[in-house]
């Protein structure tokens, strides 16, 4: 039940069931590595970690959006 998981104390849990069929994205890779995994997936975010596989965040279509308008301007 997903709302159980909502409800957890633990966010580094919920976060991993939310997006577990989520390709992770390793910090230090670019943003277009991010931005190919989720149109591959039909994604709206990615989970970013480190290299002992622990989650440092979420990478989401309004953070790519931003880095591109901030770029633009």
């Amino acid at each position: 039940d997903w709302s159980s998981d909502v409800c957890s104390s633990d966010l580094s849990f919920t976060v991993s069931r939310a997006y577990r069929n989520s390709p992770p994205i390793r910090s230090g890779q670019r943003l277009f590595e991010a931005a190919a995994a989720m149109i591959e997936h039909g994604l709206s975010a990615v989970t970013v970690v480190n290299q002992s596989n622990r989650l440092l965040g979420v990478v989401s279509e309004d953070d790519l959006l931003r880095v591109l308008l901030a770029a633009l301007s």
